[in-house]
């Protein structure tokens, strides 16, 4: 129901870090899994997207995916793959701007990335699809056609920590 998915979802993050005054609150940013998309993400977009604060965090973004500079060329993109299927054309579209943008503000050096998925689609497992990893890779291209360069990519959904590295180190 609405009202448990609210407590359920609300009550870890508020007991993590309640809100306390006089304090700046630290932004709080989320990528939905694949609960969140058994009722077409409208809780998730409720919950986390509509602004305001969840405890002592502020939650700024306004759809179910975000990008967030970090440190000198650093950035954060959390995308949606939602149920396996293709990235929409306006996540595309968010994210080629973005990439644009970076691509423009760093023209002599690579942009480095930190992607965030909900899932490990790289492992060979059963539940996850050939068009997981197909989504993965479409991404993957599209940011270093931006010249930008995926340096890590963390993903939930195992419920346990795991570090794989592939080939040639990546």
């Amino acid at each position: 129901s609405r009202n448990a998915y609210r407590t359920r979802t609300r009550t870890a993050f508020e007991a993590a870090l309640p809100e306390q005054p006089k304090r700046r609150r630290p932004s709080f940013l989320a990528i939905p899994g694949n609960h969140d998309w058994y009722d077409g993400l409208t809780g998730f977009l409720r919950e986390f997207c509509q602004g305001g604060c969840l405890g002592g965090w502020r939650l700024e973004q306004s759809r179910s995916y975000f990008a967030v500079r970090l440190k000198c060329d650093w950035w954060l993109l959390g995308i949606d793959i939602a149920l396996d299927s293709r990235i929409d054309s306006p996540q595309q579209q968010y994210f080629t701007k973005v990439l644009s943008y970076m691509r423009n503000r760093t023209p002599h050096r690579k942009p480095r990335v930190i992607l965030c998925t909900a899932k490990p689609v790289w492992l060979d497992n059963p539940r996850h699809s050939s068009d997981a990893r197909r989504n993965l890779a479409f991404f993957l291209d599209l940011v270093n056609e931006f010249g930008s360069d995926v340096k890590l990519i963390l993903s939930g959904d195992v419920h346990h920590y795991s570090r794989y590295q592939g080939p040639g180190g990546r």
